[in-house]
C-alpha cells in the first residue's frame, strides 16, 4: 500500500517539475490590456512604451522591463504588430533574476508579449 501511495504522490508531482520554465528580461503588465496598449505605443524602445502605458493608467509600475524566470500560461490573444506578431500570454513568475543570481519568490501571475518568431520583449 505505501508503493501504491508513493506512486501516486509521483504522478501529481510530475506534471508541476515538468514544467518549461523560461529566463529572459521581457516587459511584464498587470493586465493584458496594458500589454496590448504597450504594443500600441512600441516604436523601438520597449522601456519608453512600458513608461508611456504607465503615465495612460497612471501607475508607475504596471509594465516594467525586469529579467525574470518564468512559466507560459494560456495565449489569450494574438497581436499583430510592424515588429512581428506577439501572444499576449499570461505567465507564472517564478524568480527575478539578480547580478547575484535568481530571487525566489512566491509565484505572482502577469501578462507580456510573446513574439512568434522567437525574439521576444
Amino acid at each position: 500500500m505505501r508503493i501504491l501511495f508513493a506512486l501516486a504522490l509521483l504522478l501529481v508531482a510530475v506534471p508541476a517539475a515538468a514544467q518549461h520554465q523560461e529566463r529572459k528580461a521581457a516587459v511584464v503588465c498587470d493586465r493584458p490590456e496594458q500589454v496590448e496598449l504597450m504594443l500600441e505605443r512600441l516604436d523601438t524602445d520597449y522601456n519608453k512604451a512600458a513608461e508611456a502605458v504607465n503615465t495612460e493608467v497612471q501607475t508607475h509600475n504596471a509594465c516594467v522591463w525586469i529579467p525574470i524566470q518564468f512559466v507560459k500560461g494560456d495565449v489569450l490573444s494574438t497581436v499583430w504588430h510592424k515588429t512581428g506578431t506577439y501572444e499576449i500570454i499570461k505567465i507564472m513568475v517564478i524568480a527575478v533574476l539578480t547580478p547575484s543570481g535568481p530571487k525566489v519568490g512566491p509565484p505572482i501571475i502577469y501578462y507580456m508579449a510573446y513574439r512568434l518568431d522567437g525574439h521576444n520583449i
